[in-house]
């Protein structure tokens, strides 16, 4: 029954359905992200214009760099073999 000339038929028309279906899903999707590029680029360039450069230029931070004399660890020796 599952040879029969109808069940593969059946079977071609799913496959044909499915493989038109995910072509439209993917068109759609590819569709939907080219579309978002253009809100993305206008959310990101009001993000950047919300910082004022002199908001940056009034509170300056200094960074310190201090070094500290680490002393040397003892070199440790591995204890001798015990002798049986």
């Amino acid at each position: 029954m599952g040879l029969s000339k109808s069940c593969a038929d059946q079977r071609q028309r799913e496959r044909r359905t499915f493989r038109r279906i995910l072509i439209g899903a993917v068109v759609a999707a590819i569709g939907l992200h080219i579309s978002s590029v253009p809100l993305i680029v206008q959310f990101m360039s009001s993000l950047i214009r919300s910082v004022a450069p002199s908001a940056l230029s009034q509170n300056p931070t200094a960074i310190i760099v201090v070094e500290e004399d680490v002393p040397p660890e003892p070199e440790v020796s591995p204890p001798p073999p015990e002798e049986t």
